[in-house]
């Protein structure tokens, strides 16, 4: 059933690989590992003899490889004295039983295992699954058919940059000002293992190549 489950899992998030910047899902050895460990609570649903169905449910954050607990632990600090702060790994469905009752059966019964122990309950999602699957609401919703008041809260964001630098203004030929000091070019192979040094008063700082050059390690604070 491990591997079943884990060719569904490949299957639903090998496609946020092009879609999300960050890291969504455990790697094979992980999820295997997942489906040992008792601190990871497995919900299954069965159709008949054959499952349907599983979510995981995290009870010690250390499982999630690419939180930070500390930071929970911070802001939930009562939960996190009771070892009442759960994560939901993921909540997976076989092809054969999509669209059926399943996704929402086996929500709910995390749910309510959540709510028994007063815990409480977090989860992440890329922007994709945001705007194009509203994970977050569609859990609200389903929350709302056994609770008077689900409270969710965005509680952090991670956002990626890029950088691009496009035509240069400064001539490269002799001393630049850099932070305060210079930098050396005379020489340098700028797409290469040039050296390229920061100085200040004769004194060499930072190689950026990385390499210790013995006749300048003497100067080198």
């Amino acid at each position: 059933m491990a591997q079943e489950f884990l060719a569904l899992y490949r299957a639903a998030f090998e496609p946020l690989d092009v879609l999300a910047a960050a890291r969504q899902s455990l790697h094979d050895d992980e999820f295997l590992a997942a489906m040992q460990e008792p601190r990871m609570l497995k919900f299954v649903g069965w159709d008949g003899d054959r499952p349907a169905g599983m979510g995981f449910l995290a009870l010690d954050l250390h499982l999630v490889p690419w939180i930070s607990p500390a930071f929970y632990a911070a802001r939930f600090p009562e939960h996190h004295e009771r070892g009442a702060i759960y994560y939901i790994g993921v909540v997976l469905v076989h092809p054969h039983d999509q669209g059926g009752p399943w996704y929402q059966a086996l929500a709910e019964a995390m749910a309510l295992k959540a709510w028994v122990d007063q815990a409480m309950v977090l989860f992440d999602c890329c922007a994709y699954n945001v705007e194009h699957f509203p994970l977050p609401a569609t859990l609200q919703a389903i929350g709302l058919g056994l609770f008077e008041e689900i409270e969710l809260v965005e509680i952090d964001y991670q956002r990626y940059y890029s950088l691009w630098a496009r035509d240069i203004r400064i001539d490269l030929t002799d001393h630049i000002s850099l932070g305060g000091g210079r930098v050396d070019l005379a020489g340098a192979e700028l797409a290469g293992a040039g050296r390229i040094v920061l100085d200040e008063a004769g004194a060499s700082v930072i190689d950026l190549r990385g390499e210790e050059h013995p006749a300048d390690a003497e100067t080198r604070p």
